[in-house]
């Protein structure tokens, strides 16, 4: 396994905020142009499961092929993780760009399964990559379910039992929560206006992550080196 991460808790945080508005504006884009969540496999799953009792073959067949690519982008961040010395969220970030432009190309006549492809892709590699963002809370990027969840009963807990922990934990899943939201919110405009040709709204977020990823890396790298 490689060493730890050279960004401090705030800095990943911060990263983290801004995963969670791609997270949105990609689900945000996938809901307004194919009905689906295409973040998440559950839905995706449960059609493939239906489309394999009822012998429609090649449904099922455009399905599984969705759910082994979303499979693929986890295993990717796991070798990248445990075996190399690359950085998971700059590699979530460059695959995101190369997403977002698959999204310009991609013919409107193709199967609904097919045009969540790249946001099965995406999806995955953000979740694996922004998932833990220096602390011991794991939020998710990309859905909003657990982030619910975690807002309500700690901010719950907390009015109950006024333990701070719960409340800096409450807070926590509750910007996670606002900024996927907004993220959401800055998708539909963007649909809006450019209707399949939105992605290109979602480039100056994917930069911005990728400008800070190398930022606090490099200034990490000139502190250390002081230090030494």
């Amino acid at each position: 396994m490689k060493n730890a991460t050279p960004y401090s808790t705030r800095q990943q945080v911060l990263l983290h905020r801004i995963a969670c508005l791609i997270g949105g504006f990609l689900a945000s884009y996938a809901v307004m142009h194919t009905g689906l969540l295409a973040s998440a496999q559950t839905l995706n799953l449960i059609d493939m499961v239906h489309k394999l009792c009822s012998g429609q073959w090649t449904l099922f067949a455009l399905l599984f092929g969705g759910a082994l690519i979303y499979i693929l982008a986890i295993v990717l961040c796991a070798v990248i993780n445990h075996r190399t010395r690359f950085e998971s969220r700059v590699i979530s970030m460059l695959c995101s760009l190369v997403c977002l432009t698959v999204y310009l190309f991609l013919p409107a006549s193709l199967p609904v399964s097919v045009q969540c492809y790249p946001s099965f892709f995406m999806a995955a590699t953000i979740w694996v990559s922004f998932t833990t963002p220096g602390n011991s809370y794991a939020s998710s990027s990309i859905f909003s379910t657990n982030n619910l969840r975690q807002t309500i009963y700690s901010l719950t807990v907390y009015a109950l039992d006024k333990e701070k922990e719960q409340k800096e934990k409450g807070l926590f899943f509750l910007g996670s929560l606002c900024c996927f939201h907004i993220g959401v919110i800055y998708g539909y405009f963007a649909c809006v206006l450019l209707n399949r040709y939105a992605t290109i709204f979602c480039y100056p977020l994917v930069i911005l992550n990728l400008f800070l990823l190398f930022f606090f890396l490099k200034k990490q790298q000139a502190k250390s080196r002081a230090n030494s």
